[in-house]
C-alpha cells in the first residue's frame, strides 16, 4: 500500500516518544497526527519509525519555535 506524501514534517520516533509528546512539541493535536498517519499503531511506536507531523510548513514551525528563544 502506498501512502500519500507527508504534508508537513517527518518526525523520527525516539525513545520515550508518544503521540501526545510529539503533538506538544510541534503544536499539533493527537487527532491530527492520527489522521495524517492512518497506518500507525498508537500503542506500539517503534524507535526509528517515521511519522508525518501535519504542520502548515516547516518554516512556520521553525519561526514559532524560535519565537520562544532568547536573542
Amino acid at each position: 500500500m502506498e501512502y500519500p506524501k507527508c504534508q508537513g514534517l517527518v518526525h523520527t520516533i525516539e525513545e520515550g516518544d508518544s503521540l501526545y509528546k510529539i503533538g506538544k512539541r510541534y503544536g499539533v493535536r493527537v487527532s491530527a497526527l492520527l489522521f495524517a498517519n492512518p497506518y500507525i499503531d498508537l500503542y506500539n511506536l517503534q524507535i526509528g519509525d517515521e511519522i508525518c507531523v501535519p504542520v502548515l510548513s516547516a518554516a512556520a514551525f521553525l519561526k514559532k519555535s524560535k519565537a520562544g528563544e532568547p536573542d
